[in-house]
This record gives structure tokens, sequence and C-alpha cells, in this order.
């Protein structure tokens, strides 16, 4: 198992890296000896402690515009995947959601009057509200009205929706998410400066929310 555990698809160097990869192992194991008593279970102190977490990446305000620019120009030019795209990772940056939490919103979460997004059910199982800057607020009604120029909407409807072939009006899914900003971040070619493989999409809660909030301006 300690070999498996140094096989991740990022060819990785780190012993963190293959603790990790143990440690989800490691219940299954545990399961499977109840019926294979010979199965190994990988011991805690293989690859050392997991008890920590990894530095994000921190990203500039030059980095962030980089990124909404480059979503802006997704194929096809006119669409709106390029706008859809742009508003969702700007709106993570300038509120510090999780990706999670800006998918699941509704229409009717998301008060346009009054600045505001309603997070439903969060990862602890509360809601709250998110006030917006204004920057932020005008960027959302460019989406929303172009959203709305393709698709009809209801409250009840997803805020971010995909916008190809089947996917039309459809809630866009944290797998479409993570494969468009792995293509843009590899076109951007930025320099990881965290402690996982690459600069993450999650890694956009954390930059200086005071400096970014008014990136959508300049964007």
């Amino acid at each position: 198992m300690s070999d498996w555990a140094k096989q991740d698809k990022w060819q990785s160097k780190d012993p963190l890296t293959w603790a990790r990869r143990l440690k989800k192992l490691r219940p299954f194991a545990r399961y499977l000896q109840q019926f294979e008593a010979e199965t190994e279970v990988p011991d805690k102190s293989v690859f050392g402690s997991v008890s920590y977490r990894l530095p994000p990446h921190i990203y500039t305000d030059n980095e962030v515009t980089e990124l909404l620019t480059a979503a802006r120009h997704l194929s096809p030019e006119k669409g709106l995947r390029g706008v859809t795209y742009e508003t969702l990772f700007g709106l993570l940056a300038s509120t510090g959601m999780r990706v999670s939490e800006a998918l699941n919103l509704l229409n009717h979460d998301v008060d346009l009057k009054h600045g505001m997004l309603t997070i439903r059910q969060t990862k602890f199982r509360k809601s709250r509200y998110v006030p917006l800057h204004p920057t932020t607020i005008n960027a959302l009604r460019n989406y929303y009205s172009i959203r709305n120029t393709y698709v009809e909407t209801t409250d009840d409807n997803a805020f971010f929706i995909g916008s190809r072939g089947h996917c039309l009006g459809q809630p866009l899914t944290l797998k479409q998410v993570d494969y468009t900003f792995s293509v843009l971040r590899k076109q951007l070619n930025w320099v990881n400066r965290g402690g996982h493989h690459a600069p993450r999409i999650h890694d956009l809660r954390y930059p200086n929310l005071n400096k970014i909030q008014t990136f959508f301006k300049d964007a």
C-alpha cells in the first residue's frame, strides 16, 4: 500500500501527499480486514502526520484580474460561457465564499436590489447572509441580464448555469468548474506559492478581501 500511495496522478514527491492518500484508504482496509484477515492496514506513522493543513496559494490582485480576463474570453467569444465563469470566479474572490456555496445559489438567494446573498445550509448546516460590494452587484446584474437572454428562469432555478449543449440552463457543476479552472490555470502559467500541487480554485477564498473587493471595476 505504501507503493500505491506514492503513485498519485501528480507524481508527487511529498511524503505528506502520500500520507493523505493512505489516510483515505485506511478505513476501507480496516473494513476489509474483517473478511480477509491478511489485509494490510497502513500504519499512521509510515509517512508521518497529516494533522496540519497545507498553506494555500495566495492570489495577487494581478492574478485574479488575469483569471477574470481569461475567463471572459472563453469560447464561444460572444456566448454565455465566458461571462458565467468570469462572474463566478470574481464572486468567489470578492466574497470568500466556498465554490459549493456559489454553485448552490438559487435566483431567490441573490438579492441584487439590496446587494445581499443568502447562503443556505452551509458546511456546518447553518445559513448566513453575505453582503456584496457595489462593483460585485453590478457584475452579477450584468451576468443575470445576459443569462436571461439564453434561458427562461424562475426563482427556484440555479443562479449559475451551464451554457453548452444539453447543459444549457442546468445548474453548473463542480466538475465543470474544476475543469475550466484547470484549463485557465495552465494557460496563465502561474508560479505556485502554496503547499498543494498547484493553485486551486478553493484558494480564491484567501486573498486580502479589502483589496480585492473592487477588482470587478478593472476587469
